[in-house]
């Protein structure tokens, strides 16, 4: 057992030999004084006294003074255990005890108790100080362990940070460049080429937006990793935005004979509430998979009701499918079902990582099935709010003849047309659709069949109303289209509207100044403008770019982020003040930014800027948000 330390208190010299000499029969280690006083400088010199066993009554400080005095003193001294306070007295009323508890005691003892007594009492101490020294063992010991992860964790913050730094840089050093090859690329497209320098130069573009899709990939995976990516919620079609994730995806599944289809059941909702952005990037980096992997058949992606408020997707292929021992594997990062040397599809191993992360943020979970051979389906299910019904059949419709190519699209397409309360035929040429003709009948002609000119003659001739599913751009001159992926909106669109598919329109001449630092993108991105008719100034400081909006009248400022002198916060910051100041109108300034991280997003709309475009720069995507930011631009 554990020895003690103890102080002895009492004034009668032979009851204090008695008692040191009962202490020091246990083993324990005894120190006597005559007076509290003395008491009290050996505590206030020895804070390593354990037990304190004090008399009651002693001349000049009795022991209660002396109780209440050294829990005074314990009070402000650095101890490792709590002194313990034993009374030893020939006192015994209850009217003692409670006097002595309250003066801070632990025990109280008469002195002509059995020894045994005073025995239990000390081991009492014993074992209470031994379970307090593992304690403090056990404490220190979890307080080093914290010491540690926090140092690892501050270790972790730095190099999450120092790691983020480097992808934002490697994202600028490479989009940097990547503005000028893409603009380029365009710019000579947009000229009179052979057809053997159209494919080169159609081999350049794809390669270089390969590039930007794995650079865009890290960052998503970094951001995931990270626990840095937020949901933006917000209303949107679904059917819309399936087939636009289809769609980039159409002239590859088509140079390979892969039919890509889009099925929206009819009790789907035509508007619901979910996280857009995230969902979209889901479905293209599944369906570029079904792609990659399909060489004949179809990749058809489906929507489902699940139950309430909730939606079921699924990206089915005709593919090579996914041995069983490597379903699960395809989720781990840089990981590819086909990983040998000798594989044919390229990627980096993160789409289906990403894909998965991105579900479960939204509330779901990713899970495939495959047969090799066969194909693979991915299916998961999302929370996502019906916000406006889905449309009801409808009464008394003409009939619909569909000549479609493709069984799979063949299939949709005329269960579209039944939800919609269409009697529906398959003609397989020209002499049956003859036959059937009716008056006021539509008519879909896939633009790939060989007879399209003829069946278009024939339902001109018996008065019925030809659509020609097509991907071809620019549309057919006079016909009606109904652009590939099919969907049950467009359908509806195009029938109930009876109006041709939407064609850009174009922007009224616009004043804009460029804010660009770099040539090769400045030069390019001038040219991209001035062919579009766009009266462009350039700057290739922040400074400069001040200096001239205070010269002249802008529609549009593009502002790119890092330049020298002074950056396109700044520059920014000194326009918007100038504005103020002089009480001229508001100039809409995009931010153009190879840096393409939520945070440098944020920070340009904190800056007071108006939009966010990443570099490089796709005009399809300025013109889209210049018919936000500049309406009255728009021609009617």
């Amino acid at each position: 057992m554990r020895v003690l330390e103890i102080l002895l208190v009492d004034d009668h010299a032979p009851t204090r030999r008695r008692t040191e000499a009962r202490l020091t029969e246990l083993g324990h280690q005894v120190t006597c004084v005559d007076s509290g006083l003395n008491a009290l400088q050996r505590l206030a010199t020895h804070p390593t006294v354990e037990v304190l066993v004090v008399d009651w009554i002693m001349p000049g400080m009795d022991g209660l003074e002396l109780c209440r005095l050294a829990r005074e003193l314990q009070g402000g001294q650095q101890r490792k255990h709590r002194l313990y306070i034993l009374f030893l007295t020939q006192r015994d009323g209850s009217e003692d005890l409670v006097a002595a508890l309250e003066a801070g005691a632990d025990a109280f003892l008469i002195k002509s108790a059995d020894p045994a007594e005073l025995k239990a009492h000390l081991s009492v101490v014993q074992r209470t100080l031994e379970l307090e020294d593992r304690i403090q063992a056990q404490l220190a010991e979890l307080q080093r362990q914290n010491e540690e992860l926090t140092s690892a964790r501050r270790h972790a913050e730095q190099a999450n940070a120092a790691k983020g730094d480097f992808l934002a840089n490697m994202s600028h050093e490479i989009r940097t460049p990547m503005q000028g090859v893409l603009g380029t690329v365009g710019l000579v497209m947009g000229t009179a080429l052979s057809p053997e320098q159209r494919d080169l130069m159609e081999m350049v573009q794809v390669s270089a937006e390969s590039l930007l899709t794995i650079l865009d990939s890290v960052l998503d995976y970094s951001k995931i990793e990270a626990g840095k990516l937020e949901l933006h919620r917000e209303s949107f079609n679904c059917g819309e935005l399936v087939a636009s994730s289809l769609s980039p995806f159409l002239a590859t599944a088509q140079s390979r004979g892969v039919e890509l289809v889009c099925r929206v059941d009819r009790h789907v909702p035509a508007r619901v509430r979910g996280a857009s952005g995230q969902l979209r990037q889901v479905l293209l980096n599944l369906v570029s998979n079904a792609v990659k992997f399909t060489t004949s058949g179809h990749v058809l992606v489906s929507v489902d009701e699940a139950g309430p408020d909730s939606l079921r997707f699924s990206v089915e292929d005709t593919g090579s499918g996914i041995p069983a021992d490597k379903l699960q594997s395809v989720f781990e990062s840089f990981t590819q079902a086909e990983a040998s040397i000798s594989r044919t599809h390229g990627g980096t191993g993160l789409g289906l990582t990403i894909s998965r992360s991105l579900i479960a943020l939204m509330g779901g979970k990713l899970e495939v099935t495959s047969q090799v051979g066969e194909g693979t389906r991915f299916t998961f299910t999302l929370p996502l709010p019906g916000e406006e019904p889905a449309p009801q059949p409808l009464a008394g419709l003409p009939p619909a003849f569909v000549m479609a190519v493709g069984p799979a699209e063949t299939r949709l397409l005329v269960e579209l047309l039944q939800q919609r309360g269409h009697e529906t035929h398959q003609p397989q040429n020209a002499a049956e659709l003859e036959a059937a003709a009716r008056l006021g009948s539509r008519v879909f002609v896939d633009s790939a069949r060989s007879d399209t000119a003829q069946l278009l003659a024939l339902c001109n001739q018996e008065g019925m109303t030809a659509v020609v599913l097509s991907s071809a751009q620019p549309l057919p001159s006079g016909a009606r289209v109904l652009r590939r992926p099919v969907t049950r909106f467009a359908l509806d669109r195009l029938l109930e509207n009876n109006e041709h598919v939407p064609v850009a329109v174009a922007l009224t001449p616009l004043s804009v100044l460029l804010a660009e630092d770099n040539p090769m993108n400045r030069k390019v991105m001038s040219m991209l403008l001035s062919r579009e008719g766009h009266r462009v100034e350039q700057a290739e400081t922040g400074r400069a770019a001040v200096e001239l909006w205070k010269q002249h009248t802008f529609d549009l400022i593009l502002m790119d982020l890092q330049m020298p002198e002074m950056n396109g916060l700044e520059a920014t910051a000194q326009i918007r003040a100038g504005e103020r100041a002089s009480g001229v109108a508001r100039t809409p300034i995009v931010a153009l930014t190879a840096r393409a991280l939520e945070a440098d997003r944020q920070r340009c709309l904190d800056a007071e800027m108006d939009a966010y475009l990443t570099k490089p720069l796709f005009m399809p995507a300025l013109w889209a948000l210049c018919r936000q930011l500049l309406p009255a631009k728009v021609p009617t």
